[in-house]
């Protein structure tokens, strides 16, 4: 009667996503002239059958990402069962944990404009966790922080600054902070800055009327400012006394 081998060790390393886990064991079986097979369930895709000798084995696998989403790290069981070449067959498990890493922001950059331009933010990133999925939070240090899907490794977006707060200069300095996130929670931050600079107002019309002395005549005209909050004065030198 044939008897079935024994699973003496089965053990395996832990790495990070993208990372090789290698499994690793010993075995013995009484019927010495007996050939075997492992069967491993890597806990991911389809189980693979290897030819094993000489009591030990030692195999790797590729975790792409730390599946499911939504955890900084994953555990996975795997399964194995050693087979000898009469049917008698031995089962065993191991574990790994597959931890994610966060991504990395290569390049940000951000364009200045006039009030009431549109600044368009750009970059790169890249994630050794290829299958991860990935946000990004953007603060323009204006408003509220928005949140967007970004794909490929690289980001493009736009936000129109109307005016160049706060007041009384002539140009403004914006950080515009990012935080990219991927779907296991890892995240990185960075920041960039964008110039806005005050244009401005523009006169388009300007009249008086003319009167006999001790009359009054109030000079008409009409302005515009591309800056749409933008408040205004006018200074009127009459060409005598003070200007007011």
């Amino acid at each position: 009667t044939n008897v079935a081998p024994v699973i003496d060790t089965v053990a395996a390393t832990s790495v990070n996503e993208n990372g090789t886990v290698t499994l690793s064991g010993t075995y013995h079986d009484v019927g010495t002239q007996d050939t075997h097979t492992l069967t491993i369930n890597w806990g991911e895709g389809t189980p693979v059958t290897l030819p094993v000798t000489g009591g030990t084995f030692s195999f790797t696998h590729q975790y792409l990402d730390d599946n499911p989403s939504g955890t900084s790290s994953d555990i996975k069981t795997i399964d194995v069962t050693l087979t000898d070449d009469d049917t008698g067959a031995v089962t065993g498990s191991t574990t790994t944990t597959i931890t994610n890493l966060p991504p990395v922001i290569d390049t940000i950059a951000a364009t200045s404009v006039s009030e009431n331009g549109t600044v368009t933010l750009s970059g790169t990133y890249h994630d050794v966790g290829t299958q991860d999925t990935h946000t990004l939070t953007i603060d323009w240090g204006e408003g509220s922080p928005v949140t967007l899907p970004v794909t490929g490794g690289t980001f493009s977006f736009t936000h129109q600054y109307l005016d160049d707060n706060p007041t009384n200069s002539a140009s403004d300095v914006y950080t515009i902070g990012v935080t990219l996130t991927d779907d296991d929670t890892g995240s990185v931050t960075g920041s960039t800055t964008t110039t806005i600079t005050n244009l401005p107002p523009v006169i388009d019309t300007i009249a008086a009327t003319s009167v006999d002395e001790n009359g009054t005549g109030p000079p008409r005209g009409t302005s515009h400012d591309v800056c749409t909050p933008d408040t205004r004065s006018l200074t009127i030198n009459w060409g005598e006394g003070t200007p007011v």
